[in-house]
Parts: structure tokens; sequence; C-alpha cells
């Protein structure tokens, strides 16, 4: 069965997101990121681009799914898809935040949720889709135009979307490992075979193949 391959977000595109969160003000200065909003913010986007967690598993992350002495994040069956709980390991730089963000607003954390509202609840994934959808039109990613052979401005909407960040991470895991079996570890796929889609989407992995097989054929124009 033929599956479409997701959209993988460019270095350059996942660059200028975080941009947006490094300042304050847009450049129109007509909005003001809300420190305590940024620095939750943040955290989310590191969960999704550089731990590759799914919306809910983020979403339902609490104080006690955290292992403050082997630093791990645990993803609970409640809010892991198919139920198929698993333990992250925190990187180095990941876990800085968290402790910061932990220790900052920690007495903030009426019901033990990491990732909250204003008013104590839960942020949902619907609320994080928001964020997410805001920064990229921040970050003039939301939307852009193309000029086609009549020469007419047409605007398109972009392929970007939340889960983006999820097959940013995966494609990096690849890249590094070439071993689909560490992807799907890593992602908890209920089936590894969907973890075949980023080995067949990876570009570089396949110039690297293709360079390395040139090389050994001595082919002569």
């Amino acid at each position: 069965m033929y599956k479409k391959l997701p959209y993988f977000p460019s270095k350059q595109e996942v660059d200028k997101i975080f941009k947006i969160l490094r300042s304050r003000w847009d450049k129109n200065r007509s909005w003001k990121y809300n420190v305590w909003q940024k620095a939750r913010d943040k955290l989310i986007l590191y969960c999704n681009f550089y731990m590759g967690m799914r919306i809910l598993e983020i979403s339902g992350v609490n104080i006690s799914n955290i292992d403050f002495k082997t630093k791990t994040i645990k993803i609970t069956t409640e809010f892991a898809k198919f139920g198929k709980e698993r333990t992250l390991p925190l990187p180095p730089i990941i876990w800085l935040h968290f402790l910061a963000y932990i220790k900052k607003y920690n007495s903030k954390f009426p019901e033990g949720y990491l990732f909250y509202v204003s008013s104590g609840r839960r942020l949902s994934t619907r609320a994080i889709r928001a964020m997410f959808k805001k920064l990229l039109k921040k970050a003039g990613l939301y939307e852009y135009y193309q000029v086609p052979t009549d020469g007419n401005y047409k605007k398109f909407r972009t392929k970007l979307h939340f889960h983006s960040g999820r097959h940013y991470f995966a494609s990096m895991i690849y890249e590094k490992t070439q071993d689909p079996f560490a992807v799907s570890l890593w992602l908890g796929h209920k089936n590894p075979e969907s973890s075949w889609v980023y080995v067949h989407a990876n570009m570089h992995v396949k110039k690297h193949i293709m360079n390395k097989v040139f090389k050994c054929m001595n082919l002569r124009t």
C-alpha cells in the first residue's frame, strides 16, 4: 500500500521558529511574549523537535512523570498512542531547561501538570496547535508566495504542522544511526515498519550511499 511521505522541516525553518522564542517582541512590537509562556512554549518545542514526542504525549506530561535521578521522562499509557508506555532519556541541554522551568514555576503546578494555561488547567492539544500556528505566522512560515509562469503571485499554505517536529527528529535519528530500529525504539512505533518511511525520505543518506557505490564503480564519461 502506497504511503505518502511526510514533510520534513529544514534546519532553516526550525531555526526561524526558535528565533521567535528568543525575542519578547516581534519586529513591529505589536505583541509581547509573556516570560512564563515563552519558557513553556520553548520547552514544548524542545520535546517535539528534539525528542520526537507526540502532541498528546507532551500535553499529558506531569511532574511525577519526570525522574530527577535518572533524568528521564515517562510517557504513560493514558497519553501514549496505542497505550504503549515508554521512557525517554532527557538530553543534557533539554534537561537543564526542564530544571530551570520547574524550579521557577513549580509553585504554579496546582494539579502537577507540567504544561498548563494561566487558569491552571492542563494545556490542551488544541491550545498547543494554536500556539504553533501563531509561531509559524510570526516566523513568516505559515503562508508563502510563488510566481507561476503566468507571472501572477499565488499564495500557498505551509506544509508545516506540529507533528512535523516529530518527523524532523526521526530523520535526524536515522541520519546519525542509519538504523530503522533505533527510530522505532525512540518514537514508540507499534509497527517497526512505520520507521521505514524515514529511510525512504532521507535524501542525505541516499546521497551518501550513492557516493559510496559510484566511487567503487569507476565510471568514465
